[in-house]
């Protein structure tokens, strides 16, 4: 758990900060420079292919050596993109070369804990951790509200183990930054982990407590959960084009048995990113047929209504519609929504295979061959498989 949110906080930091001033260049290195190469680098950076993105910044640093921007950039992504180690040997190298510039000591802070949470094989975690630790404090030295180092200095000391730590960073960015949805999330996430931390030791210890310790800890855990909620509700508030809040407060409404509230802020997951990670599981089993059908179908049209809004992930909220149809027995919708799912993202190929198990039920052998023969064509093995 401690590792999701990690690297989930990790993720929404870098996202929610924005690139630091660049240096001006030289009106000679300013000359030198490639229009495209910088066009190139921020679209891929933005559709989140940071490797390729890391590489066009790169190539903009050896153009202008001078610009601190395109080192700090060039770091980030190739941090993101999971080349950890050339992202720190890169941002050591310029902040010796950059000594007044904190954000590339603050930027060297963020990829050790990226590589805290991200390198899978490496041996001492904790390591890179109380690096990002020294390395933020090192830059809340110098700048005191360098909003980046202080959530990466209590997301670092979380990792360590050093709740208390952590705790009080969190909560200090609250209070420094009060109108920045990213330190009301670390605050919140914090607060929920604890709570669930606490409820699971409380569910087991709970049968050898006194009344007393027991009304205790339970107003402990209600205070954990009472924080996470003011918090998440704060961040939704602030930015409500982030998910993430919005997939937690469902879940504390669950908890609380609020299933009406549960589902209110995934719908509003949902319009945002059609792909949130809400909990389908639980709503597959705690609704009607009917219900999750206008649950997704009006996700959907709320998805669509966005300017901007993809067709095919659209079709990710009208699978869930049809296969609440399918559960309904109503044959003949399911397959025609199965099928509009099918056509609209060929991603969804087992969307051909309920639209043939609907076509069968509903009388229509020949149609069922047809579309079934259309999943064969397009995922051989999986039709094998079934």
């Amino acid at each position: 758990m401690r590792r999701t949110l990690l690297l989930l906080l990790g993720a929404a930091c870098a996202a929610q900060t924005p690139p630091p001033a660049p240096v001006p260049p030289t009106p000679a290195a300013q000359t030198q420079q490639d229009p495209l190469l910088r066009e190139r680098a921020a679209a891929a950076e933005n559709i989140g292919r940071f490797g390729e993105a890391a590489d066009h910044y790169l190539k903009l640093m050896q153009q202008d050596p001078a610009r601190a921007d395109w080192a700090i950039a060039a770091g980030r992504c190739l941090g993101r993109s999971g080349r950890y180690n050339d992202a720190i040997d890169l941002l050591t190298q310029k902040r010796n070369a950059f000594p007044g510039i904190v954000d590339v000591t603050a930027m060297l802070a963020r990829t050790y804990l990226l590589k805290a949470e991200g390198d899978q094989g490496g041996l001492h975690p904790e390591l890179a951790y109380q690096d990002a630790v020294r390395l933020a404090e090192e830059v809340l030295a110098i700048d005191a509200n360098h909003e980046d180092s202080r959530l990466i200095l209590a997301q670092a000391k979380y990792g360590l183990g050093d709740f208390a730590g952590a705790i009080a960073a969190a909560e200090e960015a609250v209070r420094r930054y009060p109108q920045r949805a990213g330190a009301h999330v670390l605050a919140g996430r914090i607060a929920y982990d604890r709570f669930k931390t606490m409820k699971q030791a409380f569910e087991r210890d709970a049968a050898n407590l006194d009344d007393d310790a027991r009304a205790a800890r339970v107003a402990e855990l209600d205070a954990q959960r009472q924080r996470a909620k003011q918090e998440f509700l704060r961040a939704a508030e602030l930015d409500p084009t982030r998910t993430f809040a919005r997939i937690a407060l469902g879940q504390i409404a669950v908890l609380d048995k609020e299933p009406d509230q549960a589902l209110a802020h995934w719908a509003e997951a949902l319009m945002v990113d059609p792909q949130a990670r809400i909990d389908h599981a639980w709503i597959e089993q705690r609704m009607t047929w009917e219900q999750r059908r206008d649950f997704y179908q009006q996700a959907a049209q709320r998805y669509r209504a966005n300017s901007g809004a993809d067709p095919k992930l659209a079709a990710g909220l009208t699978w869930f519609a049809a296969r609440a149809q399918f559960d309904g027995k109503q044959w003949p919708d399911a397959r025609k929504t199965f099928e509009e799912v099918a056509f609209a993202n060929r991603d969804y190929t087992n969307a051909f295979y309920w639209a043939g198990l609907a076509a069968h039920y509903q009388g229509d052998d020949d149609g069922a061959g047809r579309l079934l023969g259309r999943y064969a064509m397009v995922s051989a093995t999986a039709f094998a498989d079934v």
